[in-house]
């Protein structure tokens, strides 16, 4: 999902239109477009369905069907946020059996 901002920015234009669910509710008519998605360096995806969205902090949401690819993860230590992402996925990590082991 992008804003408008990108969309206007970016000079995309619109492929169709579409019907979105997100945690609002029900979104019809919504525009879709079709960009090239750089997530990190070597990690790229091509022809990625985009819908124009309203959200605020940031520009753009990476959905599940993109994440669900790989291993993706969140750390925001000393309120920095930062994420890492690989392709394909090559093991389980759980932060909280980690910790436990430490007790």
């Amino acid at each position: 999902m992008v804003t408008k901002r990108v969309v206007d920015e970016l000079k995309l234009r619109a492929e169709g239109y579409t019907r979105v669910l997100h945690v609002g509710g029900v979104s019809v008519n919504v525009p879709q477009y079709y960009v090239n998605l750089v997530v990190l360096p070597g990690v790229h995806f091509p022809y990625v369905q985009a819908v124009q969205g309203n959200f605020l902090g940031t520009d753009a949401i990476i959905g599940m069907d993109i994440i669900n690819l790989g291993d993706f993860a969140v750390s925001n230590r000393n309120g920095a946020t930062s994420f890492s992402f690989r392709i394909p996925s090559v093991e389980d990590f759980d932060f909280a059996a980690e910790d436990n082991l430490l007790e």
